[in-house]
């Protein structure tokens, strides 16, 4: 009987988590965005948009700049660009929002011994917690790529409101003497595809 004691409440607790769901709270709103960074400079276009009630928020920027390299005469500073995005998002009360997975595409040429990394950080403004999707190629190879993972652990937004989302994104190169490139664009725009997951609080 004492098992059975302890038992029950924690059933009942489980029993009243809040079920996570793809569809955004009705009055769902992007009210702004700021970028910049050595990949996105500040005085380029950029588009917003989000799809299938929200579960798909897809932001690009026009940018030829989101490139790094590596190799003899070329600056250390080039081996790696980065693109940090703010996007305020409006949405009722007694909701709360975060980043499941995301998608990104982009090109290389990798020389020999040399290693190429695609990362991103999604955060909160003002709060410390923060999901990674990333990906690491090893040279020799070429092509286009894409990324496309889901997060190692959800971060939630606070509860109703407008909230600031942040993704910092980079391309990086290292390898010594080898030789290579890794751009975070495709036809002149660096694309970010969002997939977001809700759920009631």
């Amino acid at each position: 009987m004492r098992f059975s004691f302890f038992a029950l409440p924690l059933l009942g607790a489980l029993s009243t988590a809040s079920p996570i769901t793809s569809y955004a709270p009705p009055d769902f709103s992007i009210t702004s965005i700021t970028y910049g960074g050595t990949g996105c400079p500040q005085d380029r276009w950029y588009s917003t948009s989000s799809h299938n009630d929200g579960q798909t928020l897809t932001i690009s920027i026009g940018t030829s700049d989101y490139v790094a390299s590596i190799g003899p005469g070329v600056a250390l500073p080039e081996c790696r660009k980065n693109c940090q995005v703010n996007v305020r998002i409006s949405y009722p009360a007694g909701y709360q929002f975060a980043v499941q997975s995301a998608r990104y595409q982009g090109s290389m040429s990798l020389g020999s011994g040399v290693t190429a990394t695609q990362k991103a950080i999604y955060y909160f403004t003002a709060e410390t917690d923060q999901a990674v999707t990333g990906q690491t190629w090893k040279g020799q190879q070429g092509g286009a790529w894409t990324v496309d993972k889901d997060v190692a652990g959800l971060v939630w937004s606070r509860c109703g409101g407008e909230e600031g989302l942040n993704v910092n994104s980079q391309v990086r190169l290292e390898g010594g003497n080898g030789q290579g490139m890794i751009s975070g664009s495709v036809n002149g725009a660096a694309s970010y595809g969002l997939r977001l997951v809700w759920r009631s609080c």
